[in-house]
């Protein structure tokens, strides 16, 4: 990212005076440009990179002789949070050390020498990555595998020390019965395995970027996860009654709702949750979606019954969220307790909110739609994620094939030998 720094450096139309509102209304790039540079002109040394994802982060940028070019970041962007002054003087600290013949790049590495797995997430690789290029729900998944398995697992040891043994004998033993993370015996899912050497590998990866040396290299490298199976569970006829039945039933009407929008608009359960009203177009029937897994806004057509169960909610909307938090400021995170307790109720329990979008996909292809079809209703980017329901549409090709061929034989030309 250096030179595209130093690139963007000699673009007068990039440098601009510093102010909250001034960066709050600065434009987000697309997925193709990735970033655009910006530059304080109160404070110099002081830059400002606007990513496709939307955050906007402050970065110490110097070219030295000595050290060459330094970049340190300062802070991500918050229009409530914010100090602009602070910031200014954190940059004129830093100018005054390498003036002084210090580079505080170089005290950054020293101090990864003596950081834990924990440490280097909370301190580092959160601030410095995460919270630049990921989304909040998956920051929020991060923070769990660190909490409940990698740092139990670990606990303070450093990173130096840590082998590729230790680092296997973590991913076996997550799908075998075990007390290492929890009082009882427990077995993980090899989805849960894997997504934990995945995060503990690109860590290791950011830290051999940012001037780590690990002296055989990333121990986590040459370790393969486990192979996983995609997940075709949906709701057969007789799961679907009970669905419903029960669901007539449930008392929270939010919970209610969240569930009717997730089976019937067949969206991720993030992009349902976090639903304003202003994302909702109930005369055309669609729905807009514009933060979504693949980073590609989109419109969803909405059902008979998706319309109707969002006008009841709307004709009651007190919040611009469709599900809000109690304080009515943000939308809610989970209705999670809630889906473990109508699980149960139902006997459901291997049912997961995602098979809810996956139910709607299958019964679209059993009732003849194309992959394709069914790719733009689930939001798909590409065509693989949509093969999963390949084998559901495979009878209406049989039938398709079979009046063909019943229209050949009565045709009176063909003779079939058996």
């Amino acid at each position: 990212m250096t030179k595209e720094i130093e690139t963007l450096k000699q673009n007068k139309n990039n440098h601009i005076k510093f102010t909250k509102e001034a960066i709050d209304a600065l434009p987000v790039p697309s997925k193709e440009t990735r970033f655009v540079t910006y530059y304080d002109t109160e404070c110099k040394d002081l830059c400002l990179i606007v990513t496709y994802g939307g955050t906007k982060t402050f970065y110490f940028y110097k070219k030295t002789a000595g050290f060459g070019v330094i970049r340190l970041k300062i802070e991500v962007f918050n229009k409530n949070t914010t100090n602009l002054p602070n910031i200014r003087s954190k940059v004129d600290n830093h100018r005054a050390s390498v003036n002084n013949g210090d580079n505080p790049a170089e005290d950054r590495k020293k101090l990864l020498n003596d950081m834990n797995l924990w440490d280097f997430y909370t301190k580092i690789y959160k601030p410095r990555h995460s919270n630049v290029y990921k989304k909040e729900n998956s920051i929020k998944k991060d923070d769990v595998l660190m909490r409940n398995y990698i740092v139990k697992y670990f606990g303070k040891k450093k990173m130096v020390t840590i082998t590729k043994s230790d680092i296997e004998n973590l991913h076996k033993s997550m799908v075998q019965e075990t007390t290492l993370f929890s009082d009882k015996p427990k077995k993980f899912s090899v989805c849960s395995a894997n997504r934990v050497l995945e995060l503990i590998r690109h860590m290791y990866n950011k830290a051999i970027e940012w001037g780590k040396k690990f002296s055989k290299g990333n121990p986590a490298a040459q370790i393969r996860c486990f192979p996983e199976k995609p997940r075709t569970r949906f709701m057969n006829a007789e799961e679907l009654k009970r669905f419903f039945e029960h669901l007539e039933k449930e008392q929270d009407t939010s919970f209610r709702d969240y569930l009717y929008l997730l089976l019937f608009i067949a969206q991720r359960k993030s992009n349902i949750i976090s639903l304003k009203w202003s994302d909702v177009d109930l005369e055309n029937g669609l729905v807009f979606f514009a933060d979504t897994k693949n980073n590609e806004p989109h419109y969803t057509t909405l059902t008979p019954s998706a319309m109707k169960v969002l006008e009841s909610m709307k004709k009651i909307a007190t919040s611009e969220f469709l599900f809000p938090n109690q304080a009515g400021t943000n939308h809610r995170y989970s209705f999670e307790k809630a889906w473990n307790r109508f699980r149960r109720e139902t006997g459901l329990l291997d049912l997961h909110e995602h098979d809810l979008r996956r139910t709607m996909g299958s019964y679209e292809a059993i009732t003849g739609a194309s992959l394709q079809i069914i790719g733009k209703s689930l939001g798909h980017k590409d065509y693989e994620s949509t093969l999963v329901y390949a084998h559901l549409t495979q009878e209406p090709v049989r039938e398709a094939m079979t009046v063909a061929e019943n229209k050949m034989l009565n045709g009176g030309t063909i003779a079939v030998n058996h």
